[in-house]
C-alpha cells in the first residue's frame, strides 16, 4: 500500500535540516517545538525510518535524511522561490531576506540598511542573526536572500560570493588599562597580555589562532557576545580583538580605543553568498550594489 507524500511534513523536515536545531526552526515556522518534533516524528514513522541523529548541540542528518534533503531540496527551494516571485508581483510589498554573522549586525548592516530603506520603502526586511557556518547553511538552503561572512569560512562549491569589503581587526581596550601604554607605543600583543577573544568556531577566533600559531596569546576569556565582550574590556579585564568598524563605533561610545596591529596582523574580507544556481531577485541585487557604493565611504 502507497501513501501519498505529505508535503507539509517534507516542508518541515527541510527548515529543521537547515536550522540545525528544532527551536530554531519552530521559530522561523513561527510553531512551537513540541508540535514541530511530533511531526518530524510523524513523518519518520510513516517513512519507517529516522531522519535525525538526536543528541549534542545540534540535530545531525541519518543517511536517510541526507538522501531525502539532497533529492528534494532543490525542487522545494524552486518552489519556494517561484511562490516568492508570485507573491511579490501581487504584492506591494517585498521581503528581503538576510542573515549575517553577529559582528556586522553591530556596526556594517545598521548603517547601510536604514539608507537603502529610504529609496526601496516596498522592500520589507528580514534579518537574522547567526553564526558563520549557520548563515552558510541558510544561504545553500535557499532560506535567504543573501548571507554575509567572512572569508575565512569555507564555503561550498553550490554559493556564489561577492567580495564587498576588506576590513582590519584592532586591538580595543580601556585607555587606563596597564597595557595601554605598550600597545600604543609597540602596537603588538605581548604573549602576557590578557585577551578576550571569541569563542572557536567564530571566524575572528579561526582568523586569531592561526595568525599566533607560533607564538599563542594569552587568551583571558572566551565571550559569544560584541557587548560582553566590550563590556569586559571596560572593566579592564583584558584586551579585545574586533573589526575596526566596531571599534570607532560601540567601543569608541563606551570610552574605550583601539590600536591597529602589527602583531597579530590580522585583516580579512566581508563577503555576500547565495546558491549559485539561481540569480539574486532585483532588490537584493539593489541591496548589495548599494552596500558597495555606500560603504567605502562610511569606512
Amino acid at each position: 500500500m502507497s501513501f501519498a507524500p505529505n508535503y507539509r511534513a517534507i516542508h518541515l523536515f527541510l527548515t529543521v535540516a537547515s536550522e540545525g536545531t528544532f527551536s530554531a526552526a519552530a521559530d522561523r515556522l513561527g510553531m512551537s517545538q513540541p508540535s514541530l518534533s511530533q511531526q518530524i516524528a510523524k513523518l519518520e514513522k510513516e517513512l519507517g525510518q529516522l531522519l535525525f541523529h538526536r543528541g549534542g548541540r545540534r540535530l545531525s542528518l541519518t543517511p536517510t535524511g541526507q538522501t531525502l534533503k539532497q533529492t528534494i531540496g532543490a525542487a522545494f527551494g524552486r518552489i519556494d522561490q517561484a511562490w516568492s516571485e508570485v507573491r511579490s508581483q501581487t504584492s506591494a510589498v517585498d521581503s528581503l531576506v538576510l542573515a549575517s554573522v553577529h559582528t556586522l549586525f553591530t556596526y556594517f548592516l545598521p548603517e547601510l540598511l536604514p539608507s537603502y530603506l529610504e529609496t526601496a520603502p516596498h522592500v520589507r526586511p528580514d534579518l537574522r542573526a547567526r553564526s558563520s557556518a549557520d548563515v552558510v547553511a541558510l544561504a545553500r538552503g535557499r532560506t535567504v536572500d543573501v548571507g554575509f561572512v567572512y572569508d575565512t569560512q569555507n564555503l561550498h562549491d553550490d554559493l556564489a560570493s561577492e567580495m564587498l569589503f576588506r576590513e582590519d581587526i584592532v586591538a580595543v581596550f580601556h585607555p587606563s588599562a596597564p597595557w595601554a601604554d605598550q600597545l600604543r607605543q609597540t602596537k603588538r600583543l605581548a604573549t602576557n597580555t590578557p585577551v578576550i577573544a571569541f569563542q572557536n568556531g567564530y571566524a575572528i577566533r579561526s582568523l586569531l589562532n592561526r595568525a599566533t600559531r607560533e607564538n599563542p596569546l594569552h587568551i583571558r576569556a572566551e565571550v559569544d557576545s560584541v557587548n560582553l565582550t566590550l563590556r569586559l574590556a571596560e572593566a579592564q579585564y583584558g584586551v579585545a580583538l574586533m573589526p575596526k568598524g566596531v571599534a570607532v563605533g560601540r567601543a569608541a561610545g563606551l570610552g574605550l580605543i583601539h590600536a591597529e596591529l602589527e602583531y597579530p596582523r590580522l585583516k580579512r574580507h566581508v563577503v555576500a553568498i547565495w546558491r549559485n544556481d539561481e540569480q539574486l531577485r532585483p532588490h537584493a541585487r539593489d541591496f548589495l550594489d548599494h552596500c558597495k557604493r555606500e560603504w567605502p565611504a562610511k569606512s
